[in-house]
Formats: C-alpha cells, sequence, structure tokens
C-alpha cells in the first residue's frame, strides 16, 4: 500500500486499505506489527510509516535518532527550534515537547555533540552540533540507521539529509524575515 501513495501513511490507513482490497481482514495489531518490523517501511512518527522516497530516513524507529542523525548530516550547530523545524520539514509527525528529551536519550549514542552554554542575551541554552568527517560519529549514524557499516548507502542516506536540513533551514530564515 505503501509503495502505491505519495506520502507516508498513519498504520491504520494502510490497514483500512488492505481491507477494502483483501480478504480476510486484517488484524488491526497485526498491521500495526507489521509496519513496525519491516525494515523496508521507514518510520515517520508515532505510527506513522512511508518509504525512503517519501523522504523518512530507513532503519530508524524513534526520534531521538531521527534528530540525532539530521544533526550530524547538518555538519553544524542547532539549535532545538532548528532540529523540530528541520523534521517537521522532512515528514516526521511528533510533539513538539518530545524533541528535547528524545535527543538527550540518544546523547550517549555518539550520533552529535552536545553543547551548553551562556548565550549572548545571557541565558543558558543547549545547541547540538553535528560532524560529518568525524568516522566516530559516522559509525554511530551507521549504527542508527541499521546499515552495519560505513559506506555508499550511509553517504547517500547523509548527503540527502543534509539537503533536507538545508532547504528546511533556508525556509525557517524566510519565514522569520
Amino acid at each position: 500500500m505503501l509503495e502505491q501513495t505519495s506520502v507516508p501513511l498513519a498504520w491504520w490507513d494502510v490497514k483500512r486499505l488492505l481491507d477494502r482490497d483483501l480478504s480476510p481482514i486484517v488484524h488491526p495489531g497485526t498491521a500495526s506489527q507489521v509496519l513496525a518490523d519491516d525494515l523496508r517501511t521507514c518510520w515517520g512518527g508515532r505510527g506513522i510509516y512511508g518509504l525512503f522516497r517519501h523522504g523518512l530516513l530507513p532503519g530508524v524507529r524513534d526520534l531521538g535518532r531521527v534528530a540525532g542523525v539530521y544533526v550530524h548530516a547538518t555538519d553544524r550547530r542547532l539549535s532545538l527550534d532548528e532540529i523540530r523545524f528541520i523534521l517537521r520539514e522532512a515528514g516526521y509527525r511528533f510533539s513538539p515537547a518530545s524533541v528535547e528529551p528524545a535527543l538527550w536519550r540518544v546523547s550517549n549514542l555518539g550520533l552529535f555533540r552536545t553543547v551548553q552554554g551562556w548565550s549572548s542575551s545571557g541565558t543558558w541554552c543547549t545547541h547540538w552540533e553535528g560532524s560529518r568527517e568525524n568516522v566516530r560519529r559516522q559509525r554511530a549514524v551507521a549504527d542508527a540507521l541499521r546499515l552495519g557499516r560505513r559506506g555508499p548507502d550511509l553517504r547517500a542516506i547523509v548527503t540527502r539529509c543534509a539537503d533536507q536540513a538545508d532547504a528546511a533551514l533556508k525556509e525557517r530564515a524566510q519565514r522569520l524575515a
């Protein structure tokens, strides 16, 4: 069903399409579990699945790892608001308040570096910093994507993530101007 759509779908929409086209009716638990377990599908948020061509990351099944891969790919220091905007523009669906705890949960995986300090306005702030050329971080990203190793697939995914992030940050700057 995902092959026939141009956007990611909620698991219940996939189930409804299957029920329409197949007999017997698919059990709801089966539909959601098969989508969650099948690594050909890409996770797009709670209960949302799509394909790589829909703009989602392969192999990743949680918001923290998704955000970490995008931070890594940007190769720069990002604020929480910038990360949220990038993820939304890439097609992910989530509660805005869930991004920061998700980043903290995966901060020990080596996907990015967390930088904390005082801003020029005198407030304490946290930023997340990517480093595409760092081999240790590349390995961590390959593990997060379940690729097993660095190679052409990792480079292609990271390049696409960087392009998506650049476009999103450009759009954000235009909206804020």
